[in-house]
């Protein structure tokens, strides 16, 4: 295993002491993994518990889906969750202790769009920033880079149920739906 990858699995084995304990093993309590991401970071979560050496010490107990993270960080700070997955934010570096190792290799940073068939010709003539600032894009409204996004003076478009980007993109409300290159699999 390479030093880099070993030295981030004690990062988060070390991290994990402070877990509260139960009949001498400690609780990982988590939400279910509805999503290929979520299963392979609930994947690597266990593997650094197990490279620790601490792996029979522990057990995981699954806590039903939550519709929002701002659900999931009071069920961190009322301790009946012990660890959740996020985008950095302000309030949940101030309410949690994150652990900053970049999972899944900064595929989050780099963007794929999904549009319309009959859009594709005004994608292929976008040359620069400017141009695709003058294009209308979809978000959801609580989503971390929308805000991001809104600053950089980009016409955002941010329902708050994910799967109303889909209707609405299909509709004409907004031209493009940026996407992390491993959300577009999902």
């Amino acid at each position: 295993m390479p030093k880099r990858a070993r030295r981030c699995l004690q990062t988060v084995a070390l991290l994990l002491i402070c877990l509260d304990s139960f009949a001498g093993k400690t609780l990982i309590t988590h939400t279910s993994a509805n999503t290929a991401q979520e299963s392979l970071l609930l994947e690597i979560l266990k593997l650094a518990v197990n490279k620790s050496g601490q792996g029979n010490d522990h057990y995981y107990k699954t806590l039903p889906s939550q519709t929002s993270k701002t659900h999931m960080v009071e069920q961190i700070k009322n301790g009946s969750l012990t660890v959740m997955w996020a985008t950095t934010r302000r309030e949940y570096k101030e309410a949690m202790h994150a652990v900053r190792i970049p999972l899944l290799k900064g595929l989050l940073g780099h963007r794929i769009f999904i549009i319309r068939d009959s859009e594709q010709e005004l994608f292929d003539t976008i040359e620069n920033f400017a141009q695709l600032k003058k294009i209308r894009l979809g978000q959801g409204r609580f989503w971390t880079d929308t805000t991001v996004l809104q600053k950089a003076g980009m016409e955002v478009i941010a329902p708050v149920k994910f799967e109303s980007l889909f209707y609405m993109l299909e509709g004409g409300r907004f031209d493009y739906l940026p996407r992390a290159l491993h959300e577009t699999l999902e």
